[in-house]
């Protein structure tokens, strides 16, 4: 199993969760205007669910969001 150890990206505090599952419900059922306010505030492209290891750019995908996908590569 992963740890934070292994992974810069790899959040485990509550509010990094918190944060993921607002932004996963943002690339589910959109705007897409929030994810890209996260990456202009400087957000981490690469935020990743502890819980199932995914990061953003793996719901964008699972989601068919585009727009999304783009972004979040070109953020890094």
């Amino acid at each position: 199993m992963r740890d934070a150890g292994d992974d810069p990206h790899w959040h485990t505090g509550s509010i990094d969760s918190l944060l993921f599952d607002q932004l996963y419900a943002a690339i589910d059922k959109g705007p897409d205007v929030a994810v890209m306010d996260f990456l202009q505030a400087g957000g981490d492209p690469n935020l990743r669910k502890r819980e199932y290891g995914w990061t953003l750019l793996h719901a964008a995908a699972f989601k068919g969001r585009r727009a999304v996908l783009e972004a979040l590569v070109a953020a890094g």
